[in-house]
């Protein structure tokens, strides 16, 4: 009898489990979760192509840049439907400090009108990993628009980078040629 109980038991908290599932709503053209990713933790990514350059098209894919100081890695992750969001899985390194997506179908980019979609990693503290911010600013200063297809947005680097460097001055010295150059530009 005791058996039958825990085994009811068992029951109940799994169909509990289960229908308390992924109840995340993504709102907009793009969205994430968790809402603070860590450094290799799964990171599920949501786009919504309804309204953008690619609401007609039909094979999407993810390109998924990922960043420290510098460009570390590209790849293009397949993306699938679920319910008319568009939803992919990535993890990134231990030596990441952000992401930069972009959607594209072979021909056409979604880039957030030349602007990127953006994700930022945090500590386990729920805090921004330290050069987070800077790392971002290289991004918009130099290599977004190599690789990318960005804008240049200099006032946009250099306010991270001032921002990074009052939070974590410890990570200045590592960010200062690229910083200087995007005060030159």
């Amino acid at each position: 009898m005791k058996r039958a109980l825990n085994f009811i038991l068992f029951l109940f908290l799994m169909m509990s489990f289960f229908a308390c599932g992924d109840d995340y709503t993504p709102e907009g053209t793009f969205s994430y979760q968790p809402e603070k990713p860590n450094q290799n933790e799964k990171i599920k990514i949501y786009f919504n192509k309804e309204g953008t350059k690619l609401e007609e098209s039909e094979n999407i894919d993810l390109t998924a840049y990922y960043f420290g100081k510098n460009l570390d890695k590209v790849e293009l992750i397949p993306l699938t439907s679920e319910d008319e969001i568009l939803t992919a899985t990535l993890t990134p390194s231990d030596s990441a400090l952000g992401i930069l997506l972009n959607f594209d179908d072979g021909s056409l980019v979604e880039n957030n009108n030349a602007n990127g979609f953006f994700i930022q990693l945090y500590g386990e503290d729920g805090e921004l990993l330290p050069g987070a911010d800077a790392s971002l600013g290289v991004a918009y200063s130099t290599w977004g628009s190599w690789y990318a297809e960005l804008d240049k947005d200099r006032e946009a680097a250099l306010n991270l980078f001032n921002k990074e460097f009052e939070k974590n001055p410890e990570v200045k010295g590592g960010f200062l040629n690229e910083y200087f150059s995007a005060l030159k530009s």
